[in-house]
């Protein structure tokens, strides 16, 4: 969690820059964008060189998954809609959603 902290205070320094160099309209948005991952991209890496149930792997994969759920509550939090009522509940939706599906892709990983 504190890698993905510091990844959002870069950003937001790299949107900052950005932004008064005119290259960006938020530099908001900018650092957000900079800290989400490609963890989709990543597990089957971990998986073909069999390092998925090492250190290293469980490591990787909670940092992924930090980078993938951080920016999706930030974007939703802080660029969020007209209402702050229907914005939280759409969060809270989200958040039980994602921790079915982790629990789902537990379950399947123990059995595959």
């Amino acid at each position: 969690m504190f890698g993905w902290l510091g990844s959002l205070v870069l950003g937001l320094g790299v949107g900052l820059v950005l932004l008064l160099a005119n290259f960006a309209v938020s530099s908001l948005l900018v650092g957000l964008a900079l800290t989400t991952t490609a963890l989709g991209t990543l597990l089957p890496m971990l998986r073909d060189r069999g390092l998925m149930d090492t250190k290293f792997g469980s490591h990787l994969t909670a940092a992924g998954a930090a980078g993938e759920f951080g920016p999706v509550v930030a974007v939703t939090v802080l660029l969020g809609a007209a209402s702050p009522a229907i914005e939280a509940l759409l969060l809270v939706l989200f958040v039980f959603l994602a921790i079915g599906v982790a629990l789902l892709a537990a379950r399947h990983s123990r059995h595959g």
